[in-house]
């Protein structure tokens, strides 16, 4: 978007696509020449710690690494945010700064698009974009993010309270049950495929030892479905205690949702039932542990390892093989275990095969 900029340094107005220049061409010009413009700062290759874990974050909510026309280009970061949220553009602005140009700032723009409920409307909302130098650090990220060039979510990726927190102000948000006390989370996952949010919504899990399920959305003036990350109460109040303190005060718009006095957040915190997902997300859990590094098992190896047994009148360490087969029955499905062998006694031996190795083996 062309913006009309006023010439610093003499009467000139003058037409360019970047905010933060303030300069004429014959200006700017006439000072580099003169030595009196300063050196621009070299672009750190890596980040720290904190900018490692923000930059996780906003590549899993609203960033992006745009694609250059020419191998010799680097990349860029970009962010996109409604006009509202300008002060938290702004705190992720200062924490990344060595990564902004000196004049740097917020660009603000109008976008008018259909309304997705009346074709016959438009809706004109407006947002702030904010771009970092090119480097070669984003490059490099870039190839690592879109491998493809489909946004992924990488395999290795760490998941930390501060990068949980930047995830959930970006594309995220909590909301009531029934009532104030019960809080559940959405993340929002539209840009990733389904098989890239299932892993991290297995992540989660793991991370807080509650159940994060993924559900397909089919929101209106969408053209397909989309996958969804959902917690209930207690999944969602897990996660919260994790991030809360790590959260941006600048997006205290979602925050105020679980600090208000009558969700309990702090005091007087409601007891949550016990979940029967959770439940099953453990023995999940464990037969994924128990397929890492096996090529060949049998029922009773799973109940033997797993102590997956009940009792039936006078027998003990019954093995609960129907239980066992329900489990299972999806990586079947995926062709990651097929049965090799039966026999004559009916003892059933699968085989996991050269897919299901590669799988199971990521977790």
């Amino acid at each position: 978007m062309n913006i009309l900029i006023k010439c610093s340094e003499c009467p000139t107005m003058f037409i360019s696509r970047r905010a933060s220049q303030t300069k004429c061409k014959k200006c700017h010009t006439r000072l580099y020449d003169a030595g009196l413009l300063p050196l621009k700062s070299i672009l750190p290759e890596t980040f720290t710690e904190i900018q490692q874990e923000i930059f996780n974050g906003l590549m899993l909510g609203d960033g992006s690494l745009n694609k250059t026309k020419k191998e010799t280009h680097y990349s860029n970061l970009i962010v996109v945010r409604q006009a509202q949220d300008l002060d938290y553009l702004l705190w992720q602005q200062e924490l990344l700064k060595e990564f902004y140009a000196i004049n740097s700032k917020p660009i603000y723009f109008a976008h008018k698009s259909k309304d997705k409920k009346d074709k016959t409307k438009f809706k004109t909302h407006y947002y702030y974009r904010l771009i970092t130098r090119a480097g070669v650090i984003f490059s490099n990220y870039r190839k690592i993010w879109y491998p493809n060039g489909k946004k992924i979510i990488p395999p290795n990726l760490i998941l930390t309270p501060l990068t949980i927190a930047v995830w959930l102000a970006d594309d995220g948000s909590i909301t009531y049950g029934r009532n104030k006390e019960t809080l559940k989370i959405t993340l929002c996952t539209h840009g990733f495929s389904k098989n890239d949010v299932e892993k991290i919504a297995l992540s989660l899990s793991k991370r807080y030892n509650e159940h994060f399920r993924v559900y397909m959305e089919h929101r209106e003036g969408y053209d397909r479905p989309y996958p969804i990350i959902h917690g209930a109460n207690a999944a969602t109040r897990t996660l919260l205690n994790d991030i809360d303190s790590a959260f941006p005060i600048s997006m205290s718009r979602k925050s105020d949702i679980w600090r208000c006095e009558d969700a309990h957040f702090y005091t007087n915190i409601p007891k949550t039932r016990p979940s029967i997902q959770r439940f099953k997300m453990q023995r999940t859990a464990q037969l994924l542990d128990f397929f890492k590094g096996r090529t060949i098992f049998t029922y009773n190896d799973v109940a033997s390892e797993l102590n997956w047994y009940t009792h039936r009148k006078d027998e003990i360490n019954v093995v609960q093989t129907q239980e066992i087969k329900k489990y299972i029955k999806q990586y079947i499905t995926q062709d990651f275990i097929k049965e090799i062998n039966r026999t004559n006694k009916g003892k059933i031996i699968f085989e996991i095969t050269d897919a299901g190795l590669l799988f199971f083996n990521a977790y």
